[in-house]
């Protein structure tokens, strides 16, 4: 069971990695979250890149999509358990690794790491994490997924509600090229 769980979380790793990172080899030109914390003021940081992959959107979107494709997750389980856990590792590489990316603590667009947001983003990361475990893990019950994903949603409330009261920078436009 533990070995199952490991190869699954060295699925998603992967994948986010590719995914977060594009495929190509090439330097995209922006920034990691390293070099962003690094940098004291944020007005002389290169304006960030789309990066390849990106889906089309931007937070509000993705965490929609996110808390709709969670929404039905406890009806899947037990009878569908393969199903849950297909669905619940394509949102978190397909979107909740992007929130991450561009507005988590080590994000592209954060110029305030101690922001409520940020933070959000990371609280709802951890959630997340959980649910996988949750259904990667043994035969949940309905009940523990239905729970699981009660969390992930509050989380995610958290999450709309900085958004809205920090007005973060959205997602460059595909095409959009870095300043420096």
């Amino acid at each position: 069971m533990i070995g199952r769980m490991r190869k699954t979380l060295v699925l998603v790793a992967v994948a986010a990695s590719v995914a977060a990172c594009g495929s190509d080899g090439e330097d995209d030109g922006a920034m990691d979250g390293a070099e962003a914390a690094a940098t004291p003021d944020a007005a002389t940081r290169p304006t960030p890149q789309r990066l390849p992959g990106t889906p089309e959107g931007g937070l509000e979107e993705w965490v929609a999509e996110i808390r709709t494709g969670l929404s039905a997750l406890p009806e899947l389980v037990p009878e569908s358990l393969a199903a849950a856990q297909q669905r619940t590792v394509q949102l978190y590489v397909g979107r909740q690794e992007w929130l991450e990316r561009y507005y988590g603590t080590a994000g592209m667009l954060v110029a305030d790491t101690s922001a409520t947001l940020p933070r959000a983003v990371m609280d709802a990361e951890a959630r997340f994490h959980e649910l996988l475990q949750l259904v990667t893990e043994g035969a949940p019950t309905r009940e523990a997924v239905r729970s699981a994903v009660g969390a992930v949603d509050a989380e995610f409330e958290r999450v709309l509600k900085a958004a809205r009261a920090e007005s973060p920078p959205p997602i460059p436009a595909a095409g959009a090229r870095g300043a420096g």
